[in-house]
């Protein structure tokens, strides 16, 4: 038989009801500590309030400054340097469109290479290729008859063994407006 405990049902009572107690303390002070924090925060926004009025009419006042502001006509360049950019890009625009235009039907560009060199002026490589010797020898011709090249150097040709095609390769010189005046 097992031996039966007797209950004591004020104490059980009493237990019980701390129990209680302690939750509803927990609830009321996680209350009032949440409470106090939301105070303490909307105090603070209140104190951030002027700080922000204050950034916004400075943001404003440095915006309408600068929709206010004219407008440079100008870039901060010298107008000798820009001439003198412009010149080269004229230059260059014409050798480009000069050795475009002039290739001959048999013959085609693979590539283009341009570099300016202050002494001499555009320094233009080209490579590409054609269907026999005649079509690049009409088209360096007719590089020299354009006129804006000193300088019409075929460096190599030769023929390809597999398709029969021959592949060349020429060097220009374009005088640049600066190199010409240099020189005298």
């Amino acid at each position: 038989m097992s031996a039966m405990r007797p209950v004591n049902l004020a104490m059980e009572w009493r237990a019980r009801r701390q129990r209680e107690l302690l939750k509803i303390k927990g609830l009321f002070v996680a209350f009032v500590s949440g409470s106090a924090l939301s105070i303490l925060s909307l105090a603070a926004f209140a104190l951030l309030i002027p700080d922000l009025r204050v950034e916004k009419a400075r943001q404003e006042t440095i915006l309408k400054a600068l929709i206010d502001a004219p407008e440079e006509s100008m870039p901060p360049f010298e107008a000798a340097d820009l001439e003198n950019a412009r010149a080269r890009c004229q230059e260059f625009s014409l050798a480009v469109m000069a050795t475009g235009k002039t290739v001959p039907l048999q013959a085609w560009l693979e590539e283009m290479q341009a570099q300016f060199e202050h002494e001499s002026g555009w320094s233009v490589n080209l490579r590409g290729g054609a269907q026999d010797f005649e079509a690049i020898k009409a088209y360096s011709e007719r590089l020299r008859t354009v006129g804006l090249f000193t300088e019409v150097t075929p460096s190599s040709v030769n023929r390809g063994e597999t398709d029969g095609a021959s592949r060349f390769e020429i060097r220009l010189i374009a005088p640049s407006q600066a190199s010409a005046e240099e020189t005298e």
